[in-house]
């Protein structure tokens, strides 16, 4: 049908989302780490990249502000898809987390 019409119709994708990065060595990444090592009392893992769709980057990029996402889930978690699960240790964990990251003045 679509060869019979004489104006077929284009569809142009552009992304939804652009990314956004805040060097893991900065003044955030810094107060985050020690943050983070604080709830935990020992040194975290750090991954400077990680997947996922998260719609920030346009409030991060034109307030020009650092940002950072700390993952709290299992790296098994079956996310957005059939069996999706937590871990019940990681959410204690990432209680545990957010509240060490909440009270931590930056400096």
């Amino acid at each position: 049908e679509m060869l019979e019409i004489d104006k077929p119709l284009y569809f142009q994708a552009n992304p939804l989302m652009y990314p956004f990065r805040t060097p893991i060595d900065s003044k955030i990444g810094s107060w985050l780490r020690e943050a983070v090592d604080k709830a935990h009392h020992k040194e975290i893992v750090q991954i400077r990249i990680s997947g996922g769709s998260v719609p920030l980057s346009f409030f991060i990029n034109e307030l020009e502000i650092p940002a950072v996402l700390v993952p709290l889930v299992n790296p098994d978690n079956n996310q957005h898809s059939p069996n999706e699960n937590l871990r019940l240790g990681n959410y204690v964990d990432g209680i545990r987390t957010i509240t060490s990251i909440l009270i931590s003045s930056i400096d």
